[in-house]
């Protein structure tokens, strides 16, 4: 399972974090608010050359209650949410893999929410290295186009799917294998909705994130005391369209190191 989050609260959830995550020694909690005039589009690939893409733009931050917590520890989000921010239509959206196109995805604007694209066999084209152009033919949202190299994906080495984890302790993911990814993000869900999201921006030579014990400890476990997992790993690059700030992500689910498969499935919460 692949989870495709943007700026937003509600609906399929708020993978990126709006600054693109806090430093990694901030050990601070705080209370955030989504920005306006803000968006993203995501494609992401799985192990088995599916591809899926999301893409979202908003105009006004989301009103109280929107979202009831949205607590912040370092570069880890918690937030619970019941429903969207107000969004904009930039037209047409075209996600192009390779010179000249090996493979497009394209979105037609929604009646209303999120921009989507479902997981699809046949769209191996996404692999490293190859140049993916985003194009947008604009609407409320002025029209752009921009391009980033697709990232070499390093594996997952610890912990493991449908491992057993302590509620109340750090919890570390680690990666090796490959260059480092620019952004990795980590997300956890619980029985009630709620997702714990970690979005950091590694520098050279980084190969783990934390997971900060106090976020873990306030999830709720399903009846078989599980919470949901998964991982993505991006390269990224932010674009200007009028009043918008636009960032554009490129990357996939990673495999596990012991596995040998996509990293998703879910963890026993002790």
């Amino acid at each position: 399972m692949s989870l495709l989050i943007l700026v937003a609260c509600g609906g399929d959830g708020a993978r990126h974090l709006p600054d693109g995550g806090a430093p990694p020694d901030d050990t601070s909690a705080t209370v955030d608010a989504a920005p306006d005039h803000g968006g993203s589009i995501s494609v992401e690939t799985y192990p088995d050359g599916r591809a899926l893409a999301f893409a979202e733009f908003l105009h006004a931050a989301p009103p109280p209650p929107t979202c009831t917590t949205n607590v912040r520890i370092g570069a880890c989000a918690l937030t619970r949410c019941t429903s969207g921010a107000d969004t904009d239509s930039a037209g047409r959206i075209a996600i192009q893999a390779g010179m000249p196109a090996q493979a497009t995805i394209t979105m037609a604007p929604p009646s209303s929410g999120a921009y989507s694209y479902p997981p699809t066999v046949g769209n191996g084209a996404f692999t490293a290295g190859a140049p993916i152009t985003f194009t947008a033919t604009g609407d409320t949202v002025p029209a752009f186009s921009d391009t980033l190299a697709f990232p070499m994906l390093p594996a997952i080495t610890s912990p493991v799917p449908g491992a057993t984890i302590a509620h109340d302790a750090d919890l570390v993911f680690t990666w090796s294998g490959g260059p480092t990814p620019a952004e990795v993000v980590i997300f956890l869900i619980d029985a009630t909705g709620t997702y714990l999201s970690c979005g950091i921006l590694p520098a050279p030579g980084d190969d783990h994130v934390t997971i900060p014990g106090a976020l873990v400890g306030m999830l709720v476990p399903d009846a078989t005391g599980k919470v949901t997992v998964g991982t993505s790993m991006y390269a990224l690059k932010q674009l200007t369209a009028g009043d918008y700030t636009i960032v554009l992500y490129a990357g996939g689910e990673p495999l596990s190191s012991v596995t040998q498969q996509g990293f998703e499935g879910s963890f026993v919460v002790q």
